[in-house]
């Protein structure tokens, strides 16, 4: 609806008979405002674009571990990632220790029952990819509170080991971006 004064409001509308006997006597409308509604899904999905994009970019996946019932999903990049097929995804955390090489579990484990009591962590691992191959993936874990004392879950991500020089030429870019785009 356009309003007199310029806003656009969008609304949902419910249509309802009003019956009398098995006559319809009247018809009851009920309008919802969902403007606010609507601005704030698109913002989402913009966000989640965006997102997508940097992942991409990145060469990141993205996975979350649901800690009362053991579950893992993660993102078809992880599949790339752990050279497994498409739609593949470790059944729990022992399933996720099998894509750890071995020689990395023990210490793996030991860092994560650790992040769960601090809420996080950050570790390097080496993974035995589905060919074969070992890669050398950067980890990172975070906690989701329930609201209660207790975590729900943990939310993260997957993604490559940079080296120091690459790191530097990295922040080096960045840091020259801000320069010439932000004027810090």
């Amino acid at each position: 609806a356009l309003f007199t004064d310029g806003r656009v409001v969008r609304f949902e509308t419910r249509l309802g008979p009003v019956r009398d006997g098995g006559q319809v006597i009247a018809v009851t409308v009920i309008a919802t405002d969902v403007t606010a509604s609507r601005r704030a899904t698109r913002a989402l999905e913009e966000s989640e674009a965006k997102l997508r994009m940097a992942v991409a970019t990145a060469g990141i996946g993205l996975w979350s571990w649901d800690l009362g019932t053991d579950e893992v999903v993660w993102e078809d990049t992880l599949c790339a990632i752990f050279g497994v097929p498409v739609g593949t995804k470790p059944a729990g955390r022992a399933g996720f220790l099998e894509l750890i090489h071995p020689e990395d579990r023990a210490a793996t484990e030991q860092t994560i029952a650790r992040g769960i009591e601090a809420g996080e962590w950050e570790d390097e691992y080496r993974i035995v990819r589905g060919d074969g191959a070992v890669r050398s993936l950067f980890a990172k874990g975070t906690l989701v509170p329930n609201g209660g004392s207790n975590a729900e879950g943990v939310i993260g991500f997957f993604g490559p080991v940079f080296n120091s020089v690459q790191l530097s030429s990295a922040t080096s870019i960045s840091g020259q971006f801000a320069i010439d785009n932000i004027g810090i």
